[in-house]
């Protein structure tokens, strides 16, 4: 029972000739928790509690109506279980007549959102919503009543959605031959009343007496109520329900001898008592299968119906073929005899089928990709062969639904992917498995939360063996946050079946966390999913969040708690042990949830980077050392918008670049690109896939640790006769946040001679304010370098906020040298300003300084930062990338590196007029690697294949490699070929 739960009564003029007359009091019964004792609470007309408190005796308060003393008695007042039974007594106390009058309740607590209501007389029911503003809406009527009324009789119940989490019923009205009428007061006060005309004449002296009682019922337990109506009313849901003994008749197996990795469909025509087959609690069937080696598997079942899926005018259509079925499936990973038996159990009994046996042959299939045992950096295969994800999103189809995934599949496979993330939700989705009752897709009275859109399901299945039949593993994402979201963009927050106003039990968004009913809703479809897609070999993955901190509200909830109760529901499902992992927006994630031992692996979603390859291998190799799991890139792009995205970077370098240094920042796969709809495949750019995947194949990544090597020298062959200035260090900073974490923070980093700067991923290319709303995600970010001779350190202002402005200081060894402010000059305008965008500098000496860069305004501002004179003359201008197995493996291979051109990034190809050159003759030095004489095989980058081989020898300072000539990329397989003895 929720802590309060306030009604009123008052007895007004009931002719509705002149001014009602309403008592100088309200009489409110008050609901307190379990622990404390049933009470009435006396408030006023302006609900401000008196110092009068009735409890459970009989009391008699004297009121005056129209002049006339009145007795108002509450002589019974009965608390049960489930709600509270009371009556109500209304009697003259100077022996007149009482003028005719009406009795109201007012429920004062249900504000101005849509409320469902149902009306329930034996096996009929009728449903509705009150729209608000006094406006009813039947859903058996043919419009909208002005300022109707819900009639009720006495031998009828009646169901009303409250504001929170439940629903109020009110029924066992006694004393009376009239109606009630449940009146929609929204539109003249923030309150419904239920209004019982006790007469139009005069009462008589003796008065009159009114019982009913109230109760309050939880979310769940309103919604099988709704459910069992809707079974009632509503055809298509009749096919789901079922009403007599339980049964299991009829057990077919799609074989009695399969390979191991091969499905086998068991159906069942199951009979028993039911509503909603997808509520655990209403039913479940189960197999029970006993493996060869002993092993007691419960494999939950699911309710299926099988679908033909056609095209009609460019759109997918799905017609159903045959009635709702009951279905378990299974994939066999060990050879021999097995034993099923099916269990049902209704709520009244469990039921058992006779048991069944099926054989098991051996098969070659790879089987389900796992944490890698030996380097649990990795993934693999029950065979043991690696798994190195390499694909891109594909979150949803078009109206072509399958067409359009057998076209972006094909395209991952023929250019040598591997994987692909797809969701499964949320409405707009396609594919998204629940769907509210109003929804245009929904099938009536056979949607809502709760239920399984079996079309969307078919679909997922259809997506699911089309990765199969290529070879593809997928990453399912069960929910995003923007099913969650109610402000910005993307929002799916109204049409969420969560959200109360469609029905569900939240009115907060970040409720979702927190709310036991949406919990529980959220562990019966994890049921559901885990039953129907557990099985499937090319599952790579369940998801539980799409960026899980995108939820409005996200950092109110419980996410750890949450993160950790479902992914362990997932676990006690999934007898395949699919990894399980979540993902967030913010680059560095959720601490608290990412280093929960039930998750295994972590992600990093990042966008906007003008060059990704130097955010990549420190952000990676942070979380690597924090969790100790794999990482992957679950998404990147140059831009978080689709406009932002189209007509950028046509050729994909930053897709060529993503994948190189996805495999040198030690993640588990390559990084996947988002746009797979509006850039990969309209700019035809699959290939950029090909290379990677060709270079790691057969690499033993998951066998032997595979770790960065931080010791590495490169410059000129030749270093340069002439005199020269030194180049510019350039630093664009790719970490854009505005929530907390360690981005927003005051941060230290050291610039090293050659350009690089420690602890990159945590360099802000934005700067929060100390001031104004924001002041919590303060970042001053401090940099110490040693000038090889004078120069200038300069901030190059990009962007500054439309909302309150911002101001810059810079500080050179405890001196601030350089102050500016930008001022909020946009008027009512919150779009960002750029009139102060430029080059804010201030001089350096030659040798060693601290410089903190600091905002001092209202809000943030956006920057880079140029530093002259630093990069020495015979710096080739190429960035290396370079990593080592643990120990030598096959044939030798101890080391791999990559070579770019410095000036190969998508942004400076945007903005460059010339194409790049070749880059000279360099000598790179790989430290950490044991003298001997080396191999070196050089690849292209480009289009995967070897293009030449050399000799490098190396001593106790490292292994000396020469670099052939080449254009914008190159990398390499280092094989120690005979170590120095």
């Amino acid at each position: 029972m929720p802590e309060t739960r306030l009604l009123a009564a008052e007895v007004r003029n009931a002719t509705g000739e002149g001014p009602a007359h309403p008592l100088p009091m309200v009489i409110g019964l008050r609901l307190l928790d379990a622990e404390a004792s049933q009470s009435l609470t006396v408030v006023d007309m302006g609900h401000r509690p008196s110092e009068t408190r009735w409890g459970l005796s009989t009391r008699t308060a004297d009121v005056v109506l129209d002049g006339r003393a009145v007795g108002v008695l509450f002589w019974r007042q009965v608390p049960e279980e489930e709600g509270l039974a009371c009556a109500l007594r209304v009697e003259s106390i100077d022996d007149a007549a009482l003028p005719a009058m009406a009795i109201e309740l007012a429920v004062p607590e249900l504000d101005g959102v849509e409320h469902d209501w149902l009306l329930f007389r034996g096996d009929r029911v009728r449903t509705g919503v009150f729209s608000g503003g006094g406006v009813l809406r039947r859903e058996d009527s043919d419009g909208d009543g002005e300022r109707d009324a819900l009639t009720i009789e006495p031998a009828e119940r009646v169901m009303v959605r409250t504001n929170t989490d439940g629903y109020l019923v009110a029924d066992r009205f006694s004393g009376i031959t009239g109606v009630w009428h449940l009146r929609d007061e929204r539109r003249d006060r923030p309150a419904f009343t239920a209004r019982l005309a006790v007469r139009e004449d005069p009462l008589a002296m003796d008065g009159i007496e009114v019982g009913f009682r109230l109760r309050h019922i939880e979310h769940r337990e309103g919604l099988r109520a709704k459910d069992a109506a809707y079974a009632s009313m509503y055809p298509e849901r009749r096919l789901y329900a079922s009403r007599g003994i339980a049964s299991i008749d009829a057990v077919t197996l799609s074989a009695d001898r399969l390979a191991a990795y091969e499905r086998l469909t068991v159906r069942a025509s199951c009979g028993g008592t039911w509503v909603n087959p997808f509520d655990p609690e209403d039913v479940r069937l189960d197999a029970i299968i006993t493996t060869p080696s002993g092993k007691r598997l419960t494999v939950p079942g699911f309710m299926n119906r099988d679908y033909r899926f056609d095209e009609v005018e460019g759109h997918e259509v799905l017609e159903a073929t045959g009635d709702p079925v009951w279905e378990v499936r299974f994939t066999p990973t060990e050879p021999g005899a097995y034993r099923l038996q099916l269990v049902l159990d209704d709520g009244s009994g469990r039921v058992a089928s006779d048991p069944y046996g099926f054989e098991v042959t051996a098969s070659e299939a790879s089987g389900f990709v796992r944490v890698a045992r030996d380097n649990p950096l990795y993934f693999e295969h029950d065979d043991g062969s690696l798994y190195f994800p390499i694909g891109m999103n594909v979150g949803w189809s078009g109206p072509r639904g399958q067409r359009d995934f057998e076209m972006y599949f094909g395209g991952i496979a023929e250019a040598e992917g591997n994987f692909a993330r797809i969701w499964i939700s949320p409405t707009f989705n396609r594919m998204g498995l629940e769907r509210h009752e109003r929804h245009e897709d929904a099938v009536p009275g056979a949607n809502g939360l709760g239920w399984i859109d079996l079309k969307a399901a078919a679909r997922v299945d259809a997506v699911l063996d089309l990765a199969e039949r290529l070879d593809m593993k997928v990453m399912a994402a069960i929910e995003s946050f923007s099913a969650m979201r109610a402000s910005g963009e993307p929002r799916h927050w109204h049409e969420s079946p969560y959200n109360a106003a469609q029905g569900g039990p939240l009115r907060r968004t970040h409720e979702v966390l927190s709310d036991p009913s949406a919990r529980a809703y959220f562990r019966q479809r994890l049921r559901y999913i885990v039953a129907r897609y557990g099985h499937h070999v090319s599952l790579m993955n369940w998801e539980l969040w799409n960026e899980a901190n995108g939820i409005d509200g996200y950092f109110k909830g419980p996410s750890a708690d949450w993160h950790q109760e479902m992914a362990r529901v997932i676990k006690d499902l999934d007898v395949y042990d699919h990894p399980v992992a979540t993902s967030f927006w913010i680059n560095h994630g959720d601490p608290e949830v990412d280093r929960l031992e039930v998750l295994d692996f972590v992600q990093t979603h990042i966008y906007g980077a003008k060059d990704f390859p130097p955010y990549f291998v420190p952000i990676a190799q942070r979380k690597i050392r924090e969790y100790g799991r794999p990482h992957l890139f679950g998404e990147y792009g140059v831009n978080v918008s689709a406009s932002g995205s189209t007509g950028v970077d046509l050729e994909g370098v930053h897709l060529h670049n993503g994948h190189w240094a996805a495999l040198f920042s030690g993640s588990a796969g390559g990084p996947m690109v988002w746009w797979w709809d509006s850039y990969v495949q309209p700019n035809d750019l699959y290939h950029r896939m090909t290379p990677l995947a060709r270079f790691v194949s057969g690499m033993p990544l998951n066998r032997v640790g595979f770790r960065p090597i931080d010791d590495i020298e490169i410059r000129l062959r030749d270093t340069p006769d002439r005199d020269g200035a030194r180049r510019p260090l350039v630093i664009q900073a790719a970490a854009k946040s505005w929530d907390r974490g360690i981005v927003n923070q005051p941060n230290s980093f050291e610039v090293r001679a050659d350009g690089a700067v420690t602890d990159f991923d945590l360099f802000p290319a934005v700067l929060h304010g100390n001031s104004g709303d924001n002041r919590h995600l303060h970042n001053p970010s401090t940099l110490r370098l040693n000038m090889p001779e004078e120069g200038r350190f300069i901030v190059h202002v990009e962007t500054v906020s439309g909302w309150a402005g911002a101001g810059l200081e810079i500080e050179v060894n405890g001196e601030v040298l350089l102050s500016e402010v930008f001022e909020d000059n946009n008027g009512a305008s919150r779009q960002a300003i750029s009139t102060y965008n430029g080059a804010y500098g201030v001089d350096l000496l030659a040798g060693e300084h601290e410089v903190i860069v600091r905002n001092t305004g209202k809000d943030w501002l956006g920057a880079s930062y140029e530093v002259t004179n630093f990069i020495a003359r015979d710096d080739p201008g190429v960035d290396v990338w370079a990593s080592r197995f643990e120990r030598v493996v096959d044939d030798g291979l101890l080391a791999c590196l990559w070579l770019r051109d410095e000036g190969y990034s998508w942004a400076s190809r945007q903005q460059a007029e010339e194409e790049l050159g070749p880059i000279q003759p360099c000598v790179v030095r790989l430290g950490d690697l044991p003298a001997g004489r080396y191999r070196v095989e050089w690849w292209d980058t480009f289009e995967g294949r070897v293009i030449a081989t050399t000799d490098a020898r190396g001593d106790d300072r490292g292994v000396v490699i020469e670099v052939p000539v080449f254009m914008k990329s190159m990398a390499a397989k280092v094989y120690l070929v005979d170590p120095a003895r």
